[in-house]
């Protein structure tokens, strides 16, 4: 995450409209403020609107996000919900309508988990548990973990989960 305003070019063109000094000088404060309250921690709590998490879970998620990349996190205000179960570990549920990826965490999940998570909704990786089909492969995992590291992340969210991967296997040659 850059730690500095800077105007994108759109928010430029607006600028460049209003001809007085002193208005200049108000809108881009106000766009600097309105920057710095999206990329708080209270901003990103905000735009989350997280309501079937407990709160310890709901500062790791949030707290996840913000260290995000900006588009990737608004992909996660789009399109992503989250949800908590007294569960290890994580699962991303894919689903065809307005916000598309369920996000299963547990309640032992670090941020690193929450991030790989992200990453497998971002890279379009599904599930389908309607039809129990579930195709995990170990390059889905190693693209999420590759992703997770890129974006700054360490923990177990960063590394495959070999056991797993095992035993989904033995499942499918049953």
């Amino acid at each position: 995450m850059t730690n500095e305003f800077k105007l994108t070019r759109k928010q430029q063109k607006v600028v460049d409209v209003v001809e007085n000094e002193d208005d200049k000088k108000r809108l881009i404060e106000n766009m600097r403020r309105n920057w710095e309250w999206e990329n708080s921690l209270e901003g990103v709590d905000y735009d989350l609107e997280l309501t079937a998490v407990p709160e310890d879970m709901r500062y790791t998620i949030v707290s996840a996000v913000h260290k995000l990349p900006r588009k990737i996190r608004g992909f996660v205000f789009q399109k992503v919900f989250f949800i908590s179960i007294e569960e290890k570990g994580g699962q991303c549920w894919h689903k065809q309508n307005a916000c598309p990826w369920a996000i299963v965490l547990g309640d032992k999940a670090d941020e690193s988990v929450v991030a790989h998570e992200i990453a497998h909704a971002h890279l379009g990786h599904k599930i389908n548990r309607g039809g129990m089909e579930v195709e995990i492969s170990l390059r889905q995992e190693n693209e999420a973990c590759s992703l997770t590291k890129q974006w700054g992340f360490s923990g177990c969210g960063t590394e495959v989960n070999k056991d797993l991967l095992e035993a989904i296997e033995r499942k499918k040659s049953k």
